[in-house]
């Protein structure tokens, strides 16, 4: 992957990590004030931010298991390319040969 490419995945990654908690937090409490469970004047500041930031702990965990999930299934490194390991090979060859 190119640099401008992976520049922009990680910018991605970072505004996704830092947004999906606040869209789940938008999305819970609109689900409770359709339901009347709750109204807007019962929620302080403390409270939005305690919801904020238990979102994005919950995000963050499920992140990293899914991502420890997927490095233990795999058993291999995703980064290591075609051309990478032909490399490697023709250097374990020389090495043989020498």
């Amino acid at each position: 992957m190119n640099q401008p490419w992976q520049r922009l995945s990680v910018i991605l990654i970072i505004l996704l990590v830092l947004f999906t908690p606040a869209l789940i937090l938008v999305a819970t409490l609109e689900a409770l004030f359709l339901l009347g469970e709750i109204t807007l004047s019962e929620i302080s500041a403390v409270e939005f931010v305690e919801l904020y930031v238990l979102d994005l702990a919950l995000l963050l965990l499920f992140a990293v298991t899914i991502y420890q999930i997927a490095k233990y299934a795999l058993g291999s490194p995703l980064s290591l390319s075609r051309a990478d390991s032909g490399s490697a090979e023709r250097a374990a060859d020389d090495d043989r040969s020498q």
